[in-house]
C-alpha cells in the first residue's frame, strides 16, 4: 500500500466519525485531485461503509460490483465535505460535473424480537380471574370464559377463544394481562423497547355497531400494586406512557375484526397492562357477550448506533 492510499484510509476513517479539521480538509482535497487511486479508493470507503454500493451505482449509471441490497432503519444523517473533495469524487463519473454533495452516513438500528405471547385460548383449564388481575402473567377479567363455538360466533384460530360478557353499568367488557418488565434483561443506554399486541375480536352481529379496543399502559409500580391505580380515577395520569385505539364496527357487520396497537416503553417501566375491550358503541344498545381470539404480543428491542 503506498503513502497516499494509507493516508486516504486513515482520512476516511476519521471522517466517517467526526468533521475533518481545516488542515485535514484540505489535506484530503489535494489528494483526491492529484490521485485517482485515491479517489476511487474514497468512494468504495463511503459507499461500502452505508452498504449502498449497488444504489450509488444506479444512481450514477455505472456498474454495481456488489449486488446486496441495503438493510438499514431510520433518518439519513449527513456529513458534508468541501466543495473541491466532491467536485472530484463525482469527477470519477463524469469529468464535468463539480459541484458540492454530502455522503449519507446511515443511523444503522439494530432489532431483535422477544415474544411474549401468542394466545389463543386453547387451554380449557385455564381460568379467568375476576376483575382486574392482581398480578402478572394471567388473563382476568369480569365474568370472562374460556369458550368453543358459541351460537353463530367460530373461534378465529383453533377451537376455542375468550368470552367476554356484558358487565352492567360499564359499556366495555374487558380482559386484562400485565406483563412484569423486570422479568426481562435490562437494556443497554443505546437500546429502546416498543411492544407491539395484536388482538381479533367478535360481537354478536346486532343491527347495533360494536367498538373493539386496545389499551396498553406502563406504571413504574410492580404488578402487584397495579390493580389499585387501574381502578382509580386517576389510572391514566399516573401512567408513565398510555396508548389506546379503538375501531368502531358498522351496525350489522360480522365476522372478526383485528386491530393493532404499538408503544414505546418509557425509562423506569415496570409494570406493563394490556387491555381489550369490546361492547355496543351506543348506550341504549344491548349488552351482548363479545368475544377475542390470536392474540399476540410481542417486544421489539432498537439498538441505534450513532
Amino acid at each position: 500500500m503506498s503513502t497516499e492510499t494509507h493516508r486516504l484510509d486513515e482520512l476516511a476513517a476519521r471522517l466517517r466519525e467526526t468533521p475533518l479539521s481545516a488542515e485535514e480538509q484540505a489535506e484530503l482535497d489535494a489528494l483526491l485531485l492529484r490521485c485517482p487511486a485515491a479517489r476511487q479508493r474514497f468512494v468504495d470507503h463511503m459507499l461500502l461503509e452505508n452498504d449502498l454500493r449497488e444504489d450509488a451505482a444506479a444512481l450514477f449509471s455505472v456498474p454495481a460490483r456488489v449486488s446486496v441490497r441495503p438493510r438499514w432503519s431510520g433518518w439519513l444523517s449527513w456529513r458534508p465535505l468541501t466543495a473541491a473533495a466532491a467536485g472530484v469524487v463525482f469527477g470519477l463519473f463524469s469529468a464535468t460535473m463539480v459541484f458540492a454533495y454530502a455522503v449519507p452516513r446511515m443511523r444503522m438500528d439494530r432489532q431483535r424480537v422477544i415474544p411474549l405471547f401468542n394466545e389463543s385460548f386453547e387451554d380449557v383449564k385455564a381460568v379467568f380471574g375476576r376483575g382486574f388481575p392482581n398480578d402478572a402473567e394471567r388473563w382476568s377479567g369480569d365474568f370472562a370464559a374460556v369458550v368453543s363455538t358459541d351460537g353463530a360466533v367460530s373461534p378465529k384460530k383453533g377451537q376455542h377463544m375468550a368470552r367476554l360478557a356484558p358487565v352492567a353499568g360499564r359499556k366495555f367488557c374487558a380482559a386484562e394481562r400485565i406483563v412484569d418488565i423486570a422479568k426481562f434483561p435490562p437494556l443497554s443506554g443505546t437500546e429502546s423497547r416498543t411492544v407491539e399486541v395484536t388482538a381479533s375480536f367478535h360481537g354478536m352481529g346486532t343491527e347495533w355497531a360494536d367498538r373493539n379496543q386496545i389499551r396498553l399502559a406502563a406504571f413504574a409500580e410492580a404488578p402487584q400494586d397495579v390493580k389499585a391505580i387501574w381502578n382509580a380515577d386517576t389510572r391514566l395520569e399516573q401512567a408513565l406512557q398510555h396508548v389506546g385505539r379503538t375501531v368502531k364496527m358498522k351496525p350489522g357487520e360480522h365476522g372478526w375484526q383485528t386491530l393493532k396497537v404499538s408503544m414505546e416503553i418509557p425509562a423506569g417501566t415496570r409494570s406493563l397492562v394490556i387491555h381489550l375491550g369490546a361492547g355496543v358503541a351506543e348506550d341504549a344498545g344491548p349488552k351482548t357477550p363479545h368475544y377475542i381470539d390470536d392474540v399476540h404480543a410481542q417486544f421489539v428491542i432498537t439498538e441505534t448506533t450513532p
